[in-house]
């Protein structure tokens, strides 16, 4: 579960809500406002550390059944079927994704943006003391309130409820008002550089759209399912000048339009290169919405025929062939939580790491220090391989795999965790990676970690679990070049 922490979970959320508390909620990010979010990580830091992503968690799982509840009940209104309600968020979840939105507070807004439709659309939610606030935090979270303002204008035009539900719109475009407000206030719309003017690249990125960014026959098959949605909006569309249209009618209309809607507004965010978004790699996130829409659509368009259920199969064979199972490496978070009872500043490292510094992390400033001895480790005890120790104490590698190895301190076997910090300078900025074994198997990535640094005077910090660690290797650069150990110091619980 620790290692679900992920992008703005660290260093906007949790670093902000330590830093800023209360206020934090009003600082926008990417141009507006992400009140569910930031409300969790204040309650969060109010803990300690090492309960974060365990609170985290928590909140998305809400956020993904509470958006699951309003899918289901509003499809049972339609259908009367249960069957059918309970397909539909179960296919929204199973969509073929990279998994970027899946376990983290940073992506619970993209599962809070299919209630908030639902709720505009459905005319028979109404807004009262108990889900107010709700609304609220919806329309507080994330840029969608604001999306939402033309398909909200239609609704009223169409149903003609404002007198019915003006608590409902008033909220909305109340909240919409907001998040426009820092919109307009940011570079969001315009952005930095250009637009690509390549007119075939636009057209790919649809095409990866609309084939769920699958190929060959599959790519067919989800081709053909838009078809039919397409021909049927169409169709409503005649309807609707023809003034011979019903609510299920409009409800497609309007969530087809919120498709397109969600849809080009992620897209505008790579304006410099739309081929770089697909739905099971960079930018996974800016599909989910309109893919959830699409099972929803085509629920309300078959209902429950026969149709729909060979419908569902085929979605399900498509989601089940491009499932992604989600791997993330240890980055040894609970060893850092309790390394960072030890000393005055440490950054957390959590995915995704990038060639960056500090990358993704959380800063963790400690007031309350934790009295321990680090055990220094010298150069004489360090054993040199693929680098050469020169007479100024430098060391120069002989190559880029240059690696220097010593034994834990018999003073630690007792630590549960190890804290490692190395004061180094070097002329290059790169990766760093350490290693550490029980003696008996030999070094592997498995029990590894890796941080990137920039180059001169730095103070490199890892932390792991002691499981009976007796040797340690740190690769201290990946390039040939000269480097300059202060000091390496290990930080443990001994006697």
């Amino acid at each position: 579960m620790e290692d679900n922490l992920f992008a703005e979970d660290g260093f906007l959320f949790t670093n902000e809500s330590l830093s800023f508390v209360w206020k934090s909620i009003f600082n926008p990010y990417a141009g507006y406002i992400h009140l569910y979010p930031r409300l969790i990580s204040i309650l969060a830091v109010q803990f300690d550390l090492y309960y974060l992503p365990i609170i985290f968690f928590i909140a998305w799982i809400c956020a993904v059944l509470y958006c699951s509840y309003i899918v289901f009940e509003f499809i049972y209104k339609q259908t009367n079927s249960i069957l059918v309600s309970i397909n539909v968020p179960v296919l929204i979840l199973l969509q073929p994704h990279s998994a970027e939105v899946f376990f983290n507070i940073t992506c619970a807004q993209w599962f809070l943006a299919l209630p908030l439709i639902i709720i505009l659309i459905d005319k028979g939610y109404k807004i009262n003391y108990k889900n107010f606030f709700i609304l609220i935090l919806l329309g507080l979270t994330g840029p969608f309130s604001a999306l939402l303002l033309p398909v909200l204008f239609l609704n009223i035009l169409f149903k003609k409820d404002l007198k019915e539900n003006y608590l409902k719109y008033i909220v909305i475009i109340l909240t919409a008002s907001i998040q426009v407000y820092f919109i307009v206030n940011s570079h969001r719309i315009a952005g930095a550089g250009d637009i690509d003017k390549e007119i075939i690249n636009w057209l790919k990125s649809f095409y990866t759209f609309l084939t769920f960014g699958t190929k060959r026959y599959f790519a067919i098959l989800s081709l053909l399912l838009w078809i039919f949605i397409f021909v049927y909006f169409i169709k409503s569309l005649y309807y609707i000048c023809k003034q011979k249209f019903t609510k299920n009618t409009i409800n497609i209309f309007l969530i087809v339009i919120c498709i397109f809607i969600y849809y080009f507004a992620g897209l505008w965010t790579a304006k410099q290169s739309p081929t770089i978004l697909n739905p099971l790699g960079p930018g996974a996130r800016y599909f989910f919405v309109p893919y959830a829409l699409f099972v929803i659509v085509i629920a309300l368009i078959t209902k429950n025929s026969r149709l729909l259920y060979f419908i569902f199969f085929i979605i399900l064979i498509i989601d089940i062939e491009h499932f992604n199972k989600i791997y993330r490496q240890s980055l040894n978070f609970d060893s850092f939580v309790w390394f960072s009872k030890y000393v005055e500043n440490i950054n957390i490292p959590i995915h995704p790491q990038w060639p960056t510094f500090p990358g993704w992390h959380i800063e963790y400033k400690n007031k309350d220090i934790k009295k321990i001895i680090p055990i220094r480790i010298e150069n004489k005890n360090l054993k040199l391989v693929n680098a050469t120790l020169l007479s100024d104490s430098s060391i120069k590698t002989i190559n880029k795999d240059a690696q220097l190895l010593f034994d834990m301190p018999c003073q630690c076997s007792k630590s549960k965790h190890i804290g490692l910090e190395i004061s180094i300078s070097r002329e290059n900025e790169g990766w760093s990676q350490i290693f550490y074994t029980s003696g008996i198997e030999s070094f592997s990535e498995e029990k590894s970690l890796r941080r990137y640094y920039p180059s001169g005077k730095i103070k490199m910090q890892f932390a792991f679990k002691n499981d009976n660690i007796k040797r340690v290797r740190i690769d201290p650069t990946e390039k040939d070049e000269r480097i300059y150990i202060d000091y390496i110091k290990i930080y443990c619980e001994h006697k």
